[in-house]
């Protein structure tokens, strides 16, 4: 696939155009989109949990609207601040999510990293508590690690 030009955007739906998403490439496309979109610090991408997303209706228009609430002890400063998420960003959270095994919509209840990475957690437990030792039932089960760090952050980046 070749680069865009710099003035060249392409909607986030161009990544469901793959067969099987790899994991690992939907995430790096969906952070450079959030990136761009949202405009977040590292600290604050990395910081943030699915749960971070929220819808707010508008009685006017009947319209949902996504917010991302970026936590005070993830933002610069220690201020909180309300994020509107663009259309291209929920799409990419979308995609980004099934990719992933999760449903395309967040939950505000969800503690879940909002950066997985495609690697499992090998101290991974089923509900009965019995240890995961595979990766392919790791990732059945869903036991992705989250990228707690700027610097893994930087990494893929």
């Amino acid at each position: 696939m070749a680069c865009p030009r710099s003035g060249d955007r392409r909607p986030a739906r161009s990544i469901a155009t793959e067969r099987h998403p790899v994991p690992g490439r939907v995430r790096d496309r969906f952070l450079f989109v959030v990136l761009r979109e949202l405009g977040l610090r590292s600290g604050e991408l990395v910081g943030a949990v699915i749960g971070d997303f929220y819808p707010l209706s508008d009685p006017k228009s009947a319209r949902t609207y996504w917010i991302l609430h970026v936590r005070a002890e993830t933002s610069k400063g220690a201020t909180e601040r309300r994020i509107p998420v663009t259309r291209d960003a929920m799409a990419a959270l979308g995609i980004y999510r099934e990719a992933f095994g999760i449903t395309s919509q967040p939950d505000q209840n969800e503690t879940t990293a909002l950066l997985l990475s495609p690697r499992t957690s090998k101290s991974a437990h089923t509900s009965a508590g019995h240890p995961i030792k595979d990766v392919h039932s790791r990732r059945f089960f869903q036991a992705w690690r989250p990228v707690g760090t700027r610097h893994g952050l930087c990494r893929i980046v």
